[in-house]
């Protein structure tokens, strides 16, 4: 015993033994739970010291704490040193449960120091068993049998159910530890039996999680949710407790595909106070991040780890965990810079934390609380879970591959494979398996590929895995059809879709606009991988040359419209129905592509371009016809003094196609989706910061001037501006919600002061000679529809008097139709929209960010209950009649770009049904400065046509000099739809 007193002594040097044995006690934990563990060792140390020298038993908590400090402090060694002693004075005191319960603490101290080896020796011992422990399957369930039966008794029957709980618990962590998650998860269900016995020593919460925790690390979401259901916490709060749970249930549902849910927990469990965040806070926090990065929401990702970072205590705020969360915040940068999809932030659950940062829980639970959080000792963490080892390495082989290093990537998979192939885990194998088919992917070797991901799809429907699947549905996809397995591709790119759109019912409104930018890049690298399938296209063996060129660029053509059809990845572009000549009148061969190399996107959308301006239509209804010299030089129908910019973003860059009379160019802009998402949604909420919370005018101008530079304003449009009046966008994706009125051209002036601005859906809404006329419309026919209140709106102030003074400032006598309140039902104002020529909304809008094809006005209703007309009921009549329809209401101008759909919003659909041009606000409008605006209009548009009319006043306005009327909010929220 020599010995171990002086190992004792050596730890515990500092310590003053004069004191009561309780005051050191109790000194020793307040220190620990400090993070002062030097000072706690020193405690523990010499309570052990003072308890051999007096012969006395040593407690198996106090020998717990003191290995566990020894373990976070580095001193493995240590620590068993000091076990061994204390279970060999147990020995001499001839106490067999003592040395049962020391033995166990020496395994334990050796799963927390990752010495798998150490660990396994002493659970034989401890068993008195010669097999491996590593053991899992029949073997397994004998070790089981043999904690549930054990042979060592304490001194009652409280201390007999505590020692065979431990075994069950330190057998689970084993198991865990290297890769039995089914037999860990059978050791666990054995302690909660055997807990009722064991004196409130352990806690049944805590167990719970660590079961549920290995449930989800093999991939199995029921038995997850059932420990969830049994032992998770009752009631709600914020307890630490209820922050695992909440960090586990987070996890739980992104693997089932609900992110927004997995959202709304982690940002109850992360904390938004100012004071240093708890570990578990800080958890949650990186959790977050890392979702809202899959989410695509990487500005909210980058302003939340800068204000974690903000919240460290001085010495975290120096050190690795800092550094980490720096790490982090350049990782999400990259992705919105790249727009890289196979980024190391799948979130499921390999991304749960990281090498160096935030410290773990205990996995396995212990008698006594954790210590308090701190950070990582130098150096890099050992790692006690099996499913963080294979994490890690994991995360390495991702970022290696997003940095474009295959070969590296490559020489990593191998040691991961070695690792994956010990567990029990099916999701874990299936990952592995995935990482094997991503390098083959990259590396060309795409039957390899193929084998290996339908298996791991199979095994992903098993478990109803929904995340995993889509990521394997993604690159099953790329792979076939580079492989031009094109009927098997089919059927796995509509299962994609069709997963897809399940996934974003779960999703809330404004991640689903965000996370479709993500989906949407997929369609843009499906079309490039189907590209490049054409550059082996052969050359025909006709033996004149001249027919041989023609045979191989129809063949070419007619691959090129396939692939087109394949992928249906051109959102609202019917390409393929029109280079099909499908349509009456469209040019049979203005397709064809002289070779291989010219299929590129580039081309092939200039010619859709040109076909859909051959193809344009006067009113909702039909085509019209077209001269011969239409379909020949379509381009020649764009007027003098009109230019057309159409924009299509693709994943990491953005098209602009810029029209004139008789010439196109393509511009090729280097910006993501993401950064595009974020200069818009930046932009829009500065404006409404400007009009609700007075900020200064400067955070609002650079953000215009940002969300300009992105879309290539100044490029774009400069040269032309004094050549060309009138200016047609057609904006997409994240781009319908852009302010461009008010975006700068170049020095202080605004787009609406240069140019009359029309936005279409398409091409095929513009009517070139409409969009030109100088004269005013004098309608025949005016209704007026004015509802104040709606139940669960705030009441409008004086719709009545803005619809009547719009009748009376229209130029020339029509008849007047007038709607107010309880006469303003559905039923009637859509017939009356038939009828008439000019159509005036006072009342509010809707639009449904989660539903946008139920976006509606809301009217009034059968005995003063509440109306609405959608926007279906709106498409399916006919307004072919309908000159104008101005909607004074919030939010009516708001739209949705869906995968694989058209625009969806209000205006769109008052196109569709036949009307020429409609007027309607992008964002929540001030009804008293809107009735004011509305006036001016009119008064305008008594003069000139709609959109010079709305441009006249926008200028006036930003010209005023007032203060508040020159803000952007209450000018530029009006956008002019259509060309007439």
């Amino acid at each position: 015993m020599n010995g171990a007193n002086g190992e004792v002594a050596r730890v515990g040097a500092h310590a003053n033994p004069g004191e009561p044995l309780d005051a050191i006690w109790g000194r020793a934990q307040s220190r620990e739970r400090a993070g002062d563990l030097e000072a706690a060792l020193a405690g523990y140390a010499l309570l052990v010291e003072l308890k051999l020298d007096g012969g006395q038993p040593i407690p198996a908590l106090l020998c717990e704490r003191l290995a566990a400090v020894c373990v976070e402090l580095g001193e493995h060694q240590a620590a068993v040193r000091v076990l061994a002693a204390a279970r060999g004075r147990m020995q001499s005191l001839g106490d067999d449960y003592g040395v049962f319960v020391m033995t166990l603490r020496l395994a334990q101290a050796s799963l927390r120091a990752t010495d798998l080896e150490s660990a396994e020796l002493f659970l034989r011992d401890a068993f008195a068993q010669r097999q491996a422990i590593a053991a899992r399957g029949p073997e397994a369930l004998g070790l089981l049998d043999l904690a549930r039966r054990l042979g060592w008794r304490g001194r009652d029957a409280t201390e007999t159910a505590i020692g065979r709980v431990d075994a069950s618990l330190t057998l689970a962590r084993f198991w865990a530890a290297v890769g039995g998650f089914e037999a860990a998860a059978s050791a666990a269900e054995l302690a909660l039996e055997l807990l009722p016995g064991a004196g409130g020593q352990f806690s049944a919460t805590a167990i719970g999680l660590f079961l549920a925790e290995l449930h989800l690390d093999r991939g199995d979401l029921a038995g997850a949710a059932g420990a969830e259901r049994r032992h998770g916490p009752q009631g709600t709060g914020e307890t630490e407790d209820q922050r695992r749970w909440a960090l586990l249930g987070a996890r739980r549902a992104c693997l089932e595909g609900r992110l927004s849910a997995a959202r709304q927990a982690l940002e109850l469990a992360h904390g938004r106070g100012e004071e240093p965040p708890a570990r578990l806070e800080l958890q949650a926090a990186w959790m977050l991040a890392t979702l809202l990065g899959q989410l695509n929401r990487v500005g909210d990702a980058q302003r939340l780890l800068q204000h974690t970072a903000s919240r460290l205590a001085p010495d975290r705020a120096r050190g690795g965990l800092a550094r980490d969360l720096e790490a982090l915040s350049q990782l999400l940068g990259r992705k919105r810079e790249g727009a890289s999809r196979e980024l190391a932030l799948p979130f499921v659950p390999e991304q749960a934390w990281r090498r160096g940062a935030i410290e773990d829980d205990d996995d396995a639970p212990s008698p006594a609380p954790p210590p308090a959080a701190r950070p990582a000792p130098g150096g890099e963490r050992r790692v006690e879970r099996f499913a963080d080892r294979w994490a890690i390495g994991f995360n390495d082989v991702l970022l290696l591959l997003d940095g474009g290093d295959l070969h590296g990537a490559a020489a990593h998979l191998p040691a991961l494979e070695s690792l994956g192939a010990r567990s029990d885990s099916p999701r874990i194998a299936a990952r592995t398996r995935y990482l094997r088919a991503l390098i083959d992917y990259h590396r060309g070797d795409y039957a390899a590929a193929r084998a290996a991901i339908l298996e791991c799809l199979d095994g992903a429907r098993e478990q109803g895995l929904a995340l995993d699947e889509l990521q394997y549905l993604d690159l099953a996809s790329l792979v076939l059809a580079r492989i031009e397995r094109l009927e098997e591709y089919q059927r796995c790119a509509a299962e994609a879709r069709a997963l897809l759109g399940r996934l974003l019912e779960q999703l809330d409104g404004e991640d689903r606009v965000y996370w479709t930018l993500n989906k949407m890049s997929q369609q843009d690298t499906y079309l490039s991988a189907r590209i490049d399938s054409l550059r082996w296209i052969e050359r025909s063996s006709f033996p004149i040359g001249a027919v041989a060129d023609w045979l191989s660029a129809q063949r070419l053509r007619r691959e090129t419209l396939r692939c087109y059809r394949e992928m249906s990845c051109l959102v609202g572009w019917d390409i393929d129905r029109r280079l099909e000549g499908e349509d009456a009148g469209a040019p049979g061969g203005a397709g064809v592509l002289s070779t291989p190399e010219a299929a590129d996107s580039s081309d092939q959308v200039e010619a859709w371009v040109r076909f859909e301006l051959g193809l344009t239509r006067r009113s909702g209804r039909g085509a019209r016809r077209r001269s011969l010299a239409d379909r020949r030089w379509p381009l020649l129908r764009i007027p003098r003094g009109m230019a057309i910019l159409q924009y299509y973003a693709v994943a990491d860059r953005l098209f602009a196609f810029l029209l004139t009379r008789g010439s196109i160019s393509i511009r090729v802009l280097r910006t993501t989706r993401i950064e595009l998402g974020e200069a818009v949604s930046g932009a829009l909420l500065e404006i409404m910061q400007q009009n609700y919370a007075g900020i200064g005018p400067r955070r609002v101008d650079q953000a215009l001037r940002r969300l300009a530079a992105d879309v290539g304003i100044t490029e774009l449009l400069r040269p032309l501006i004094g050549a060309i009046e009138h200016l047609v966008i057609i904006p997409h994706d994240v781009l319908v919600h852009a302010p461009f009125s008010a975006l700068p051209c170049g020095g202080e002036e605004r787009l609406c002061e240069r140019f009359v601005i029309r936005s279409i859906p398409s091409l095929r809404w513009l009517d070139p000679g409409a969009a030109i006329a100088s004269r005013p419309i004098r309608p025949g026919s005016f209704l007026g529809v004015a509802v104040r209140e709606h139940p669960g709106m705030p009441p409008l102030r004086r719709p009545l008097e803005e619809v009547q003074r719009a009748a009376t400032l229209l130029p020339g006598a029509c008849r007047r139709t007038i709607l107010a309140d309880g006469d303003a039902v559905p039923g009637a104002i859509l017939a009356a929209l038939e009828r008439s020529e000019w159509a005036h909304f006072a009342c509010h809008g809707l639009f449904d960010r989660a539903q946008p094809h139920r976006s509606r006005m809301l009217v009034s209703g059968p005995d003063g209950a509440g109306g609405e007309i959608a926007l279906a009921e709106i498409q399916r009549k006919r307004l072919d009649r309908l000159r104008v329809a101005v909607l004074a209401s919030c939010w009516t101008s708001g739209a949705a770009v869906l995968p694989g759909g058209e625009l969806v919003c209000l205006p769109a659909a008052f196109l569709r049904a036949g009307a020429r041009g409609v007027l309607a606000p992008l964002w929540m409008v001030d009804d008293v400065q809107s009735a004011v605006f509305m006036a001016d209009f009119y008064r305008a548009a008594a003069e000139s046509p709609p959109p010079q009319a709305l441009a006249r006043v926008q200028r006036a306005w930003l010209r005023s000099g007032d203060g508040r009327r020159s803000t952007a909010f209450h000018w530029a929220a009006y956008i002019h739809h259509g060309s007439g």
